[in-house]
C-alpha cells in the first residue's frame, strides 16, 4: 500500500490517506447525532467508548468505515487500521442482522 501511495517503505501510513486511497467512505460517530443522540451520546461518552470503536459497512461495492470520533486521534487512527485490515485481508462481512432478524 506504501508503493501505491508513493510514500517509502518505512514511512508513516496514514489511515486516512489509505482509507481515501480504497475508496472507503470514513464517517464519524458524531455526524450521527442529530439521529440518534442517546446512543451516540452514550457511545461517546467516557464508558461508551469502550464499547464501539468502529465498523465497517458493505453497501454493494460500497464501504463505509463508522468511528467513534470521541478517541484520541490515535486510537482513531489505529480503529481505522484495524477495520482497513479486514478490508485488505478481504474478511468476509458479518451480517448486522441475525437469521432470525434480531
Amino acid at each position: 500500500m506504501r508503493t501505491e501511495l508513493g510514500i517509502a517503505a518505512y514511512a508513516p501510513l496514514c489511515p486516512w490517506k489509505l482509507a481515501a486511497h480504497l475508496e472507503y467512505v470514513v464517517v464519524q460517530l458524531s455526524q450521527y447525532e442529530d439521529a440518534q443522540p442517546q446512543s451516540v451520546s452514550y457511545l461517546m461518552s467516557a464508558r461508551g467508548q469502550s464499547e464501539f470503536s468502529a465498523i465497517t459497512l458493505y453497501h454493494g461495492q460500497d464501504r463505509i468505515i463508522i468511528h467513534n470520533d470521541a478517541h484520541n486521534r490515535g486510537r482513531q487512527a489505529a480503529n481505522l487500521a484495524h477495520e482497513l485490515a479486514h478490508g485488505l485481508l478481504m474478511h468476509t462481512p458479518d451480517s448486522l442482522v441475525g437469521e432470525d432478524g434480531a
